[in-house]
């Protein structure tokens, strides 16, 4: 059976994953260049492992719309698949199986009410509508496993995985060939731990001071009997089930009246070897106070994710020669606030600027992408990371000194 790799695909501007990070860069490099007049106008081609748009998302989010400014219309942001606004929240620490204490303040950077709560699946595939309708193309079912690089070690585009592979690694009956795919930039939007933005950081020397920490959050979709009242409230919780050298807490959202949103964050710095955080997750689930909200509902998803939580002093470098890293992938979340989605969308917007520069002036030196960092850091969510770059140290001593000076930030 040949194995022969097909011909090389080409285009001008490469997003490695349909995440919204990704999705903002295309729909804000096309939208840039219309705006200003700019002809032709690139061939922008985002590939995603997943078999649809968002099938890696699950998670309910509350969602910063400053993000949207700038980028998406007013009557956009109104036809946005969101289903509620937050219209009451609650911050518990959870202290054993049983107890809990109801904090009489929400910590201020923690407050959201009026923001949108919903499916950052169905708001992933609304950002893809909208940059298919700006020209752009989205591939789906396509894993990149390598990045590509020319003599003078500048990347150049990414490799495709096979398909059809069998467990000894021998081509199947259905074997198909993975495709190369060259580029003038490549913005990876991978997430957390991609493997290719893990490679490039690597390789370039793009580590950030301190190295990047992380937390697993455990995800889950229940659906509720209907009750309308509920729909915007959202609780947060710290303590019980982490112990109390372990960062970690939870969410719950009601997304819908008829769906909510349960989550539990377990860092991965944990000390003790025989935690299990899906356990932990369902411990969680039982305490009293997160149970009244799933009470009489069953769970129609369930999965994880990987969280970067080190904050501002392990962001890596978000440039190298042909290459970009937007989103939780450059560790752009805001780990006090609990949100990241607008941070990816600024990030994305300001690498799209970089990009429509680049593209005007037919200039992709590594010189020429370079600005992207600055304006990275001009970004009103950069800004915020810088502000809380030091609350992360203290949950490492004590969980109830981290949630003490998480409250007076």
């Amino acid at each position: 059976m040949a194995t022969m790799k097909k011909k090389p695909i080409h285009t001008d501007i490469l997003c490695v994953g349909a995440g919204i990070a990704s999705l903002s860069t295309a729909l804000a490099l096309l939208r840039t260049l219309k705006a200003r007049g700019v002809t032709p106008l690139p061939r922008v081609t985002v590939i995603e492992k997943g078999r649809n748009v968002g099938s890696h998302v699950l998670s309910g989010a509350v969602i910063d719309p400053s993000g949207f400014q700038g980028l998406l219309t007013d009557e956009e942001v109104a036809k946005m698949p969101v289903e509620a606004r937050v219209t009451r929240e609650a911050f518990h620490m959870l202290f054993s199986q049983t107890r809990a204490v109801q904090i009489p303040w929400v910590p201020p950077m923690m407050q959201a009410h009026g923001y949108p709560v919903g499916s950052l699946t169905k708001l992933t595939q609304y950002f893809a509508q909208l940059c298919e309708k700006e020209g752009a193309e989205i591939y789906t079912g396509f894993a990149a496993v390598g990045l590509i690089e020319n003599s003078a070690g500048r990347v150049i585009g990414v490799r495709i995985g096979d398909k059809g592979v069998g467990g000894d690694g021998k081509p199947k009956d259905n074997f198909t060939a993975g495709e190369d795919i060259y580029a003038k930039a490549v913005v990876l939007g991978e997430g957390a731990c991609g493997i290719l933005t893990d490679k490039l950081i690597a390789r370039k020397g793009l580590q950030g001071r301190r190295p990047q920490s992380y937390a697993l959050g455990i995800k889950e979709v229940i659906e509720v009997p209907a009750d309308e009242a509920r729909a915007g409230e959202i609780a947060h919780t710290f303590g019980f089930p982490s112990d109390w050298s372990t960062y970690g807490g939870g969410f719950v959202y009601h997304v819908s009246p008829t769906q909510v949103m349960i989550c539990f964050a377990y860092a991965l710095d944990y000390a003790r070897a025989e935690a299990d955080p899906h356990a932990l997750f369902r411990k969680f689930k039982a305490h009293p106070a997160m149970a009244e909200h799933i009470k009489g509902g069953k769970s129609v998803a369930y999965g994880a994710k990987v969280i970067p939580e080190g904050g501002y002093y392990s962001a890596p470098g978000v440039v190298a020669d042909g290459a970009l890293i937007v989103g939780d992938g450059a560790g752009l979340v805001d780990t006090l606030r609990i949100k990241g989605i607008h941070i990816a969308i600024q990030s994305g917007r300001a690498a799209a600027e970089t990009l429509a520069a680049c593209w005007a002036g037919n200039d992709f030196t590594l010189e020429a992408l370079k600005p992207y960092g600055d304006r990275l850091k001009e970004t009103e969510g950069w800004k915020q990371l810088r502000r809380v770059k030091n609350v992360r140290a203290p949950f490492s001593t004590n969980l109830l000194l981290g949630v003490m000076s998480a409250g007076c930030a």
